[in-house]
């Protein structure tokens, strides 16, 4: 940074005039109101030829280096000599947009934050295939995450980790190519996002060969990652709706995996409860969301969760409940002082994070994540329809005939003999692996394994009741 700023000067000083013009500035303006104003003055006195526009071309330059490395700058400048075309982005989408059918379908939400009512997640059905090979070598990382994340819902993973892997070559290196683009930067987070859901849900799909450090090791970096992207995203693209949901979604991410980001906030030297964090991203995303036309209405229950837990630190509070309210814990601080404090220790966090990032303590190599995707090909398999999964069931409970216990071959031999009607379901390899892996501690089975096999799959099915949206 000295070595800049030494850089800058004489850069300056190098122009006749300065001088002078410093006599007539106000030093308290800043160095970005500096360098501009001196050009302008220029232009006035005397005009700018092609050798002085060269020399204010390495001016801003070097102005531009030192303001993204000043402090918290790093979350929120955008220097325009690193910025990455994004005209492919406008061919994407139109072809995504145009994929998109008249079909709608809900889900039940993974984590039931109420008491009183039932969340779902509402998804649109895109007929998407035909972007497949013409988007494979896409290195715009929104591009992958989008596909990535489609196929992923439905349940496609083999194919989803194809893209997953080109997106995060720009999203786990440093220095980082999108890292000075706004939209580069929505798909780095997007893309982050799946990797960390990927690891922390391995274990309903396979037992990984890796062993477990290796996991929690990786799930502590990626989830790093995840946090200063998110807040990356947030801080430098206030204008972009997307930024709304980060808000909320890096709440979730915080509260939701505390035990973690309570290490992660300990080492960058600060000591939170995961409340204060959640009142602070959900009440900032219902108020950016305001300055978007039509937008806050949906946010209006951001603003609801963040007041809940300030008022009674959770979200369904009971008459019996022993939790303290943070509106109670350091003085009657206020709803508002609490939001600019957790504001400002997610961007100190991320800043943390950030110097660890450019250090190469945080940064992948290609070979390192070449290996994740293969980890996690072995991990995740593609998920049948719900309709092939209960024709492999019904094979199952034929052969139990009733029967109390039957041995477990004899299932997997039942599988077999309709090999050729089934084999080509996604499920049926699994499940005959889940079999073999069952008869090695018992010899029997009875309805408690079929059982077993049928919860497994509920926790992975990706079955949408797909209706016409009317609207």
């Amino acid at each position: 940074m000295n070595k800049e700023i030494d850089e800058l000067i004489k850069l300056l000083l190098k122009v006749n005039g300065f001088e002078e013009f410093l006599n007539t500035f106000d030093n308290s303006s800043g160095l970005e109101l500096l360098c501009e104003e001196f050009y302008e003055y220029k232009k006035k006195n005397g005009g700018i030829n092609t050798t002085l526009k060269e020399t204010f071309d390495q001016i801003n330059r070097c102005k531009h280096s030192i303001l993204e490395k000043y402090g918290t700058n790093a979350l929120y400048y955008i220097n325009p000599d690193k910025i990455i075309d994004d005209s492919e982005l406008d061919e994407f989408r139109k072809d995504w947009e145009s994929s998109r059918t008249n079909s709608v379908a809900s889900k039940l939400r993974d984590i039931q934050r109420y008491k009183t009512y039932t969340e779902y997640f509402l998804y649109y059905k895109y007929e998407a295939d035909w972007l497949l090979p013409k988007y494979s070598d896409a290195t715009h990382p929104l591009i992958n995450a989008t596909l990535c994340r489609s196929l992923i819902l439905s349940g496609r993973y083999q194919k989803a980790l194809s893209f997953m892997a080109n997106g995060l070559n720009y999203s786990l290196r440093y220095p980082h190519l999108y890292w000075h683009s706004k939209f580069g930067m929505i798909g780095c987070s997007m893309i982050l996002w799946d990797l960390a859901w990927m690891i922390s849900h391995r274990k309903d799909f396979n037992l990984s060969h890796k062993e477990v450090n290796y996991w929690e090791q990786l799930q502590m970096k990626v989830f790093k990652l995840l946090y200063l992207s998110l807040t990356r995203s947030i801080d430098m693209a206030p204008d972009l709706a997307q930024t709304c949901d980060f808000l909320s979604n890096r709440a979730e991410l915080f509260y939701y995996n505390f035990d973690l980001f309570h290490i992660i906030f300990l080492d960058a030297g600060f000591v939170v409860s995961k409340e204060v964090q959640y009142i602070a991203d959900k009440k900032m995303s219902f108020e950016r969301a305001c300055k978007f036309d039509s937008l806050g209405g949906l946010f209006l229950d951001k603003q609801n969760e963040s007041k809940m837990m300030y008022e009674y630190g959770c979200l369904h509070p009971m008459y019996d409940s022993y939790v303290v309210s943070p509106k109670y814990i350091e003085d009657d601080v206020t709803w508002d002082e609490l939001k600019l404090r957790g504001l400002y220790r997610a961007d100190a966090v991320s800043v943390s994070i950030y110097n660890d990032f450019r250090r190469h303590k945080l940064d992948f190599c290609r070979n390192e994540i070449e290996e994740i995707i293969l980890e996690l090909r072995k991990i995740y398999y593609d998920v049948s329809p719900h309709n092939e999964f209960v024709k492999i069931m019904n094979i199952l409970e034929d052969a139990m005939q009733a029967k109390e216990y039957v041995k477990i071959s004899d299932l997997i031999i039942a599988l077999r003999s309709h090999k050729s009607s089934v084999s080509s379901f996604s499920c049926y390899k699994p499940i005959i692996k889940k079999l073999l892996s069952i008869s090695q501690n018992v010899t029997y089975a009875n309805s408690y394994v079929l059982k077993q096999i049928e919860e497994s799959y509920n926790k992975i099915e990706r079955n949408y009741n797909w209706k016409d949206n009317e609207d």
